[in-house]
């Protein structure tokens, strides 16, 4: 008994051991569910403005590069205006390069459509048509809006003077048109960065004109209409990055709880063999029947009348006092 009460003493311990394993890796694992998760930020965001490109009116695309600290997969939403009535396209970039469509929902706030999509990588991009942009004479005038949803460290605004398009110039004075270049469609892009990072909740307007004699979209010039990409993400297929740790935990966690139950499983079996091994029963040497010679077994002797024990130098049993046939031996 005093062998199991140490196994059994030995097991409580082991499980204490486990347990608190446990209990450590649990509190290092960023459960999604559990723990709070870090506030979006945008690491890079580039807007590309085009207008008249494709439609008449204004293609704006987003470039999102979602901030390393920032926990995946992230939930995102974004406000544009409310007359685009839905995004032209959703979708992340894949490890693979390629762009993969997202699934959203969207809600009108006031003046807003409210985009809301959950993403698997850090690079994302979110296009729409804005028909906002007006029309006098040969004059174009168009005032992108950026309603502050996400503090963004780098942003940088890129605008595309239409075909047959002159005199491309911003209209806010606190912004500056940084460069332009020719592009390889042979259109003039422009420039505007953004100096310093932009906190969450700040807005500002990024106006522009520009003049323009008739209606003839670029891509009839450049051949290189928008399309969307038609392929789905991989929900269950992507593994985000900064999650291989919770994978890697986790499968470590059922690694333990298995050792475990082998651990429990071999002391219950050693317990109950020291058990049944304290339970045997122990034979004493057969004694020798009344009518015969009293048998020896090296210098043990045992009397042929009671079957006593004698020593061999005795000549009587010390029992029954009966003569001992030692010569007989």
């Amino acid at each position: 008994m005093l062998i199991g009460y140490k196994f059994l003493n030995d097991e409580e311990k082991m499980k204490r051991c486990i347990f608190a394993l446990v209990f450590i890796i649990s509190i290092g694992i960023p459960w999604s569910g559990v723990r709070a998760q870090t506030p979006l930020e945008i690491d890079q965001l580039q807007v590309d403005i085009w207008p008249e490109y494709d439609r008449p009116e204004v293609l704006v695309i987003y470039h999102m590069i979602i901030a390393a600290n920032s926990t995946l997969p992230a939930q995102v939403s974004l406000r544009i205006p409310k007359a685009v009535n839905s995004p032209y396209n959703v979708a992340m970039k894949d490890v693979d390069g390629m762009l993969y469509n997202l699934k959203y929902d969207q809600v009108v706030e006031g003046n807003w459509l409210k985009i809301s999509f959950t993403a698997a990588s850090t690079e994302l991009q979110v296009e729409y048509y804005d028909p906002g942009m007006t029309v006098e004479g040969n004059t174009r005038q168009y005032d992108f809006q950026w309603p502050g949803d996400y503090r963004v460290d780098n942003m940088n605004f890129r605008i595309q003077q239409p075909f047959n398009a002159s005199n491309l110039q911003l209209t806010n004075g606190s912004l500056k048109i940084a460069n332009s270049a020719l592009g390889d469609d042979n259109l003039t892009y422009y420039s505007v960065p953004i100096d310093g990072a932009i906190d969450a909740g700040t807005t500002f307007d990024v106006p522009f004109s520009y003049t323009k004699p008739d209606d003839t979209l670029s891509y009839t010039k450049t051949g290189q209409p928008v399309t969307p990409s038609t392929d789905t993400a991989p929900g269950t297929g992507l593994v985000p990055p900064n999650n291989i740790l919770v994978f890697g935990l986790a499968a470590g966690v059922v690694l333990i709880l298995v050792g475990f139950v082998w651990y429990l499983n071999q002391r219950r079996l050693m317990i109950s063999a020291g058990m049944a091994g304290g339970r045997r029963r122990h034979y004493s040497s057969p004694k020798p029947r009344k009518d015969e010679n009293p048998v020896s077994f090296g210098d043990i002797v045992f009397c042929h009348k009671c079957g006593k024990r004698a020593n061999s130098q005795d000549a009587y049993c010390r029992s029954c006092g009966a003569k001992l046939r030692i010569s007989d031996i």
